[in-house]
């Protein structure tokens, strides 16, 4: 990734010590965060039963993570906190899952920030195109760049407490043609939406959304010359790139934060101390950073595979960076007019951008 070379040591001893250290540091201060609510809860003999649905099926990746989450929490308290998970759809929709957790229908949901805009303009600042490179950078901007604690108080105001938002690698444009610059983008007809859309619109592109159960026949028909929808690892599974051969790079989004961790706030407070920082630190080391690294795993595999049936790199070159930053620029203050809350967001998050030399964006 551009401007990134000089820092490539000292990032991997970063990411390396964000692992170990940030990961302890979000589960203690989750703790803290609602300590007074809880500490009036005397009572830790007493058993919870918990139901989680989740956003997607039980047979993916994602939802065997949050088994394994729930198994080690049930196991650290001692069976205290029992966690049923409940695949899509069981217990609402899930574009009605958000205010099913409010109402205390269920205690926990995991959904997508994305169903929350019209709810909370600012969610749109939580993945701006082009920002974050790695897992640092998200580790960084969460815990010590305060980014969690402001979406907390967005999410307690409808009554529901934000355990953590799962990290994952971000998002790929699939192509039909060889993308190789600037000029290449801006002929193609992209499937995208939200930011992503106004990130390549910028650029020339032109953009239309296609269902996701859609988008195979229009790559194959021609009706989309590109598509975006996850990492590597989607593309695949989904089997866009049967009709489409070229993974374009850089990346819209080189890392991204996904799913919610969703939790009613009252279940919440009900839960001692002890209990609030078993699953805050199982959520850190499983939802934040595991989910992460499952999906790094699986990226290589991915890429070999769809190499097999013929999928290529193709990189946009590095003499065009300077103009992906500009139309990145462009979106990120687009998002921040959005109001006072997606104004401190996107601070929070073009400040550290600063630091590490990104960009020279400023957000007063």
């Amino acid at each position: 990734m551009f401007e990134r070379e000089s820092c490539i040591n000292r990032r991997s001893f970063l990411t390396k010590a964000s692992v170990a250290t940030l990961a302890v540091g979000g589960a203690l201060a989750g703790a803290k965060t609602s300590e007074g609510a809880a500490a009036a809860v005397t009572d830790t003999t007493k058993t919870f039963r918990w139901r989680l649905q989740h956003i997607e099926p039980s047979t993916s990746a994602n939802y065997k993570i949050y088994e394994q989450w729930a198994k080690d929490i049930n196991t650290a308290s001692n069976g205290r906190l029992q966690i049923r998970l409940f695949p899509a759809g069981s217990l609402a929709p899930n574009e009605e899952a958000f205010d099913a957790v409010g109402k205390g229908q269920f205690e926990m949901a995991v959904s997508s920030p994305g169903y929350h805009r019209a709810k909370m303009p600012e969610i749109e600042a939580v993945n701006p195109p082009h920002a974050h490179r790695n897992l640092t950078d998200l580790l960084l901007i969460y815990y010590k760049g305060g980014l969690r604690d402001f979406y907390r108080e967005s999410y307690a105001a409808h009554n529901i407490f934000l355990l953590d938002m799962a990290a994952c690698r971000g998002v790929v444009l699939l192509s039909t043609k060889p993308v190789n610059s600037v000029e290449d983008l801006a002929k193609l007809k992209i499937r995208t939406h939200t930011t992503y859309a106004q990130f390549v619109e910028k650029l020339g592109a032109k953009t239309l959304f296609i269902p996701g159960g859609e988008v195979y026949t229009g790559l194959s028909s021609g009706t989309a010359d590109a598509a975006t929808w996850g990492d590597e690892t989607t593309i695949r599974d989904l089997k866009w790139y049967e009709v489409a051969k070229y993974l374009v790079y850089p990346m819209l989004l080189e890392a991204m934060f996904s799913y919610d961790t969703l939790v009613n706030k009252k279940a919440w407070d009900s839960l001692s101390p002890d209990l609030q920082m078993i699953v805050q630190k199982a959520s850190s080391d499983h939802i934040v950073v595991g989910n992460y690294l499952k999906d790094m795993y699986l990226k290589d595999q991915s890429v070999a595979e769809m190499a097999k049936a013929g999928v290529k790199a193709s990189h946009i070159r590095q003499e065009d960076y300077p103009k992906l930053v500009q139309a990145a620029e462009a979106v990120w203050a687009s998002t921040a007019a959005k109001g006072p809350r997606a104004k401190q967001a996107m601070k929070i998050i073009t400040d550290y951008f600063r630091t590490q030399g990104y960009t020279k964006f400023k957000i007063d």
